[in-house]
């Protein structure tokens, strides 16, 4: 009998290390890093006409040799120019634990009431990233970091400041979106009310990426409002659009 417990004791001794040692394997396994940092601005030359504040903030998640990383965060951005900005283009990039996120913000009010005004500000999500499961690589890790690259400010006297290539895109994409305007008022005033809905609400890849974020306006003014809502919309765009035009500063 006294072998018997002995024998017992032994057993359950070899159990309590195997789970010590099973539970010491899973913590190595399984990691979690986090991180998250504010915004910098990077401009290059540095402008005067933005300011950012903001946070990013990065997971990866390692299991075995799989990982999962995601990114969250917002900026908001101010205008300390001192005078009302037409046109916004910036780059916003983030890097952490291997990984790299661009995206890419416009915000152009040639077609809006109004410019934005000195001292107001503007907020800005950035898209949620999550990228894995996948096989760990052997990049090395990158600090993280939160930056932007202001790459074009237009003021509202028709002054500009950055990378001229990025002037000639908002010019192009000014020129859509008026195209865009003008094909719709004439789907109206040939076919009617039920051809214009049907129209905006078209299951379509716009030709440009300018018309796609007012298509999907009008979409919701529409379902809110009604087509004589929309139709009034188009119409106010043209009128404001015609009247930067008769400063020919734009």
């Amino acid at each position: 009998m006294a072998r018997l417990c002995v024998a017992t004791e032994s057993l359950e001794t070899k159990m309590r290390t195997l789970t010590i040692l099973l539970l010491t394997a899973a913590s190595v396994v399984a990691q979690d890093r986090t991180a998250t940092v504010t915004i910098k601005d990077v401009s290059s030359p540095a402008q005067q006409f933005l300011t950012f504040s903001g946070t990013a903030s990065f997971k990866e998640h390692r299991d075995a040799d799989q990982v999962i990383f995601t990114r969250i965060g917002s900026a908001t951005l101010t205008n300390v120019s001192g005078q009302p900005i037409m046109a916004i283009v910036a780059k916003f990039t983030t890097t952490a634990f291997r990984e790299t996120g661009s995206m890419s913000y416009i915000h152009d009010f040639f077609f809006k009431s109004e410019p934005l005004a000195p001292g107001a500000t503007h907020d800005i999500p950035l898209r949620s990233m999550q990228l894995g499961p996948h096989k760990i690589n052997a990049i090395p890790d990158t600090p993280p970091s939160f930056e932007v690259r202001v790459q074009f400010v237009q003021l509202a006297d028709g002054t500009t400041w950055g990378d001229s290539a990025v002037a000639a895109t908002i010019a192009s994409y000014r020129k859509d979106v008026s195209d865009f305007l003008a094909r719709l008022l004439e789907i109206y005033n040939s076919q009617g009310a039920t051809a214009l809905a049907n129209e905006i609400q078209a299951d379509r890849s716009d030709t440009s990426i300018a018309i796609t974020p007012v298509r999907q306006g009008m979409v919701q003014m529409y379902t809110h409002s009604g087509i004589e809502a929309v139709l009034a919309d188009i119409k106010n765009r043209q009128r404001i659009a015609a009247a930067y035009e008769a400063t020919g500063k734009f």
